[in-house]
C-alpha cells in the first residue's frame, strides 16, 4: 500500500483505474484502486486521533465504540470519546496490509 495511513471514507464511485472517495473529515479525492481497503475499527485497534480537528495527532487504542463514536485510551494516559472521522490507522498496525 503506498499510503502510510488509512482514513475513514465513503466510496462515491469506481471506474477502471480508480475511485472517488469522500473522507469523513469533509475532504474528497480520486484514489488508485490499490489504495482502497475495508477496515472496521474494533476495540483494541491502535489509532491516531486528530485532536479537535486541528491537525495534531495523538496515538492511542480504541477501548469502546457506539456507532460512529469511539472511546480512545491515549498513550499518555488520558481517555476520551471522539468520532471515527477524527481517527486514522497506521497501515503497519494492520497485519493484513503491512
Amino acid at each position: 500500500i503506498p499510503y502510510p495511513f488509512l482514513y475513514p471514507a465513503i466510496l462515491v464511485r469506481m471506474d477502471g483505474s480508480g475511485a472517488h472517495v469522500a473522507y469523513l473529515d469533509g475532504a474528497d479525492a480520486d484514489v488508485p484502486m490499490g489504495a482502497l481497503s475495508h477496515l472496521e475499527p474494533t476495540e483494541g485497534q491502535r489509532v491516531s486521533v486528530n485532536w479537535k480537528g486541528k491537525g495534531f495527532y495523538y496515538d492511542g487504542r480504541l477501548v469502546g465504540r457506539i456507532g460512529m463514536a469511539v472511546e480512545v485510551a491515549y498513550d499518555e494516559g488520558d481517555q476520551a470519546w471522539t468520532t471515527i472521522a477524527q481517527c486514522r490507522i497506521d497501515v503497519r498496525q494492520v497485519p493484513a496490509l503491512a
